[in-house]
C-alpha cells in the first residue's frame, strides 16, 4: 500500500501558493492540537484523573470539522473556523478549571493563536480576532484574580497584551513586505512571459515572413543573371526595376518595424520630440512608395493644410508608412486612397481612407493585440505588428489612433496628435 501525504489528499484544486502554505498551517496546527490533546486525556487516564478527560475529547471533537470543511467548503471558512474553535475552546478549558479551582494559565495559548491567524488569515479578520484574543485573556486573569485570589498587578496585565501588540505590528509588517515581493514577482513573471512571446514572435517573422521577401528578391536577381549568362550587362524593364524596389522596401519596412517593436518591448526607444512640417513629412514618405501605388494603379489624392506638430519625426514617418502600407496592401488593383490633414481646436488631425475590403468590428478589436497577419489583396504578406507598432508609436507621441470600417467599404484610420508639446 502506498502511503500518501495527508496535506495532498486533502488540499483542493486551483489554491494559490499563498493559501496553500496557509492550508498547511492549518491542517499542521490541527494535527499537532488533536494529538497533543489525545496525549494528555491519555496521560489522565493512566494516572487515573479522570475529571479531565471529557474536557479534552470535548475540545478534540470540536476540532475534527475542520478536515470536513477544508475539502468540501471554501478554504476561508475552513480557516475562520479554526481560529473561532480555537479561541473557544481555550476559554471554556480556562474557565472550567478556574471553577475547579485550579489557575491553569491557559490564556498564555492564545498569543500562539493570533500568531497563527495572521498567518491564515488576511486583513481585519485576523485583527477582530487578535482583539478578541486580547480581551479574552485579559478576562480569564481577570476571573482568576477574582476567584482564585491570584496577585493582582499591572505588570502581569502589561506582560500579557504586549507580546500582542508586537506579534500584531511586526506580522502586518511582514506581511506588506510579503505581498509587495509577491507583487513584484508576479509582475516580473508576466513581464518574462511577455519576453518570451516576443523571443518566439521574432523567431517565427525571422524564420518565416522575412526569409520569403528574401528568398524571392534573391530568386528575381537569379533569373535577371539566367537570363543572358555570358553577358556582361543585365538590361530589365521599367515594370522588373519597379518590382525590384518594392521588393527591397518591404523587406526595409519589415527590418525596420521590428527594430523599433523590438525597442518599445524592452523599453529602449527613447522619444526625441522636435517640430515638424507635417505636410512636408508626409510628401518625402509617400515617395517611397510610389512604384507600390504604380504596381496596383491606385489613385492617391491629398489634401494637406500648412501644420506644425512636436513629436518624433522619425516615429511619425514609421507610424505614416505603417497606415499607408496596409492601406496599400488590402485596397484592390485600380482603387484609390485620400489623404488629408487638419487643424483642430485639440490637435492637429492626419486621416488617411482608402476604399479597401474593409473589416469587421472583432477584427478591428483584434489588431492591437494580435499577431495576427492577413494577406493583401495582390497576395501581399506581413509580419502582423504594423498597426500595433502604430498605436504603440501614437501613445509614445501623446497621440490618439482611431480605426473605422466595414467589410467591402473600406477604411479610414486617424491619427490625432496634440497641440501641445509632449
Amino acid at each position: 500500500m502506498v502511503w500518501q501525504n495527508p496535506f495532498h489528499t486533502l488540499q483542493p484544486p486551483g489554491l494559490s501558493r499563498n493559501d496553500q502554505v496557509k492550508f498547511k498551517i492549518i491542517v499542521g496546527a490541527q494535527l499537532i492540537i488533536t494529538t497533543g490533546l489525545c496525549l494528555a486525556g491519555l496521560v489522565h487516564l493512566v494516572a487515573h484523573q479522570y475529571s479531565r478527560i471529557p474536557e479534552l475529547v470535548f475540545a478534540s471533537l470540536t476540532l475534527l470539522p475542520i478536515l470536513i470543511l477544508l475539502k468540501r467548503y471554501p478554504f476561508r471558512i475552513a480557516a475562520l473556523y479554526f481560529i473561532s474553535i480555537a479561541i473557544l475552546d481555550a476559554f471554556g478549558i480556562a474557565v472550567l478549571r478556574i471553577s475547579q479551582g485550579i489557575d491553569t494559565l491557559v490564556e498564555n495559548n492564545y498569543f500562539y493563536i493570533v500568531c497563527i491567524s495572521i498567518f491564515i488569515l488576511d486583513g481585519r479578520p485576523a485583527y477582530f480576532f487578535a482583539i478578541v484574543s486580547g480581551l479574552l485573556g485579559l478576562l480569564i486573569r481577570g476571573l482568576a484574580v477574582y476567584y482564585l485570589h491570584e496577585p493582582n498587578n499591572l505588570g502581569q496585565y502589561i506582560s500579557f497584551i504586549a507580546p500582542f501588540m508586537v506579534v500584531a505590528f511586526f506580522s502586518d509588517w511582514v506581511k506588506k513586505l510579503t505581498d509587495e515581493n509577491q507583487a513584484a514577482i508576479e509582475s516580473k513573471n508576466r513581464r518574462l512571459s511577455e519576453l518570451n512571446t516576443l523571443k518566439d514572435k521574432l523567431f517565427n517573422i525571422i524564420a518565416h515572413d522575412l526569409r520569403i521577401p528574401i528568398a524571392i528578391l534573391k530568386m528575381q536577381l537569379e533569373q535577371l543573371r539566367d537570363r543572358n549568362p555570358k553577358s556582361k550587362r543585365i538590361t530589365i524593364s521599367l515594370e522588373e526595376y519597379h518590382r525590384l524596389v518594392d521588393s527591397v522596401d518591404r523587406t526595409y519596412v519589415t527590418l525596420d518595424n521590428l527594430l523599433q517593436w523590438s525597442l518599445l518591448q524592452r523599453e529602449a526607444l527613447g522619444n526625441r520630440p522636435v517640430h515638424v512640417d507635417l505636410p512636408q513629412l508626409l510628401q518625402a514618405t509617400l515617395a517611397l512608395y510610389d512604384n507600390q501605388l504604380q504596381l496596383k494603379e491606385l489613385s492617391l489624392r491629398t489634401k494637406m493644410e500648412p501644420t506644425e506638430v512636436f513629436v518624433d519625426s522619425y516615429q511619425v514617418q514609421i507610424i505614416i508608412r505603417n497606415i499607408l502600407q496596409n492601406a496599400i496592401k488590402f485596397t484592390p488593383v485600380g482603387g484609390s486612397l485620400y489623404l488629408q490633414t487638419q487643424a483642430m481646436a485639440d490637435g492637429t488631425k492626419l486621416t488617411l481612407t482608402d476604399s479597401g475590403i474593409g473589416m469587421d468590428e472583432p477584427t478591428i478589436a483584434s489588431l492591437a493585440n494580435s499577431f495576427i497577419s492577413r494577406p493583401g489583396t495582390g497576395g501581399e504578406r506581413g509580419t502582423g505588428i504594423g498597426l500595433q507598432l502604430v498605436q504603440e508609436l501614437v501613445a509614445a507621441n501623446g497621440g490618439q489612433l482611431t480605426i473605422q470600417s466595414q467589410v467591402g467599404e473600406g477604411t479610414t484610420v486617424e491619427v490625432l496628435f496634440p497641440q501641445k508639446s509632449i
